[in-house]
């Protein structure tokens, strides 16, 4: 599910690693290479700087002044709420990877108690942050053990689906439901949701396999279906599976949505693969790119009910 170098391996499975190659049991302290497997990383001689995109704006975000040591290639913002906090993933100066909490200018960091790397990957308005965490390497270290994590009030909680080989939390809503995917025995991924202690498996009918990326405060779900290669985006609403595209992409990948609906994510294109494009997509089914001037690719992980966008960008 990972990678041994993050580049840019736009992949519909995971959030992205940090920028540069990169929970013990249930309540206990204790993500961008296969292109099926991971979410995009930044590149890594030149770091993708993480943006916040706002009435057509681009602003750096960027881990604050005196402690820029702690990330030397930089931040990726993978989440935020209605209340601006963002998390998301870096790595420190050892290559080891760690998830992060930026709150009004706080830099915190999220490390899986006893794990070999953690990335936050969502967070909700209530502050409660989910992700993935690694005992055996970095989370984006191909052959890395994954297993996904829920931090509430300082309690790490692991959350590993019934008969899984590896797993991971993508993003939780104000009900406290938690999103994400797990493999199975057979190599198929799954989608989850996760409530209360109870695992549902989701799976789009008539595709080979489903990762789940994204959930609203309305129940509703995204992620990509397919095999890696054509996989497409999908809407679960009140029980109906809608899939989509982006027009002319070989890959579509949403991440986040908020609760109008709206959702953010990737669409990879060209004749090579090789046009990557961030992308909005509203509730009526058009579709925006969203393409960071001077950056030749651009990825969008979240969108809250201010509209405000998170993303990386870079020239790989």
């Amino acid at each position: 599910m990972a990678s041994s170098s993050p580049g840019w391996p736009w992949s519909p499975r995971s959030r992205p690693p940090p920028p540069q190659p990169h929970p013990g049991p249930e309540g206990s302290s204790g993500r961008r290479p296969d292109p099926a497997r991971r979410r995009p990383g930044p590149p890594r001689r030149h770091p993708a700087p993480g943006f916040l995109l706002e009435r057509g704006r681009f602003t750096p975000v960027a881990i604050p002044p005196g402690l820029e040591d702690l990330a030397p290639q930089g931040i990726s913002p993978l989440d935020l709420n209605d209340r601006g906090q963002i998390v998301g993933s870096y790595a420190d100066p050892a290559v080891a990877e760690h998830g992060f909490l930026l709150d009004r200018g706080r830099f915190t960091t999220v490390d899986v108690p006893d794990a070999k790397g953690t990335q936050a990957q969502g967070i909700s308005h209530r502050g409660q942050i989910v992700g993935v965490y690694s005992d055996t390497s970095n989370p984006s270290i191909t052959g890395a053990q994954l297993r996904g994590f829920l931090l509430d009030r300082g309690r790490y909680v692991r959350l590993d689906a019934p008969g899984s080989v590896t797993s991971q939390a993508s993003d939780i809503n104000d009900r406290g439901q938690v999103v994400g995917e797990y493999q199975d025995a057979a190599g198929r991924f799954h989608g989850y949701v996760w409530e209360r202690g109870r695992f549902t498996t989701i799976d789009v009918p008539g595709q080979p396999g489903t990762t789940v990326t994204g959930i609203n405060n309305r129940g509703q779900i995204t992620g990509t279906a397919g095999p890696a290669e054509a996989s497409v985006g999908f809407l679960l609403d009140r029980g109906r599976f809608t899939t989509f595209a982006v027009p002319g992409a070989q890959l579509t990948v949403p991440y986040g949505l908020n609760d109008r609906g709206q959702t953010v994510g990737l669409s990879v294109s060209g004749p090579t693969g090789s046009t990557l494009s961030g992308f909005l997509r509203d509730a009526r089914g058009r579709v925006t790119a969203i393409n960071r001037p001077g950056a030749a690719a651009t990825a969008a992980f979240d969108i809250n009910n201010r509209d405000r966008i998170v993303g990386v960008a870079g020239n790989p």
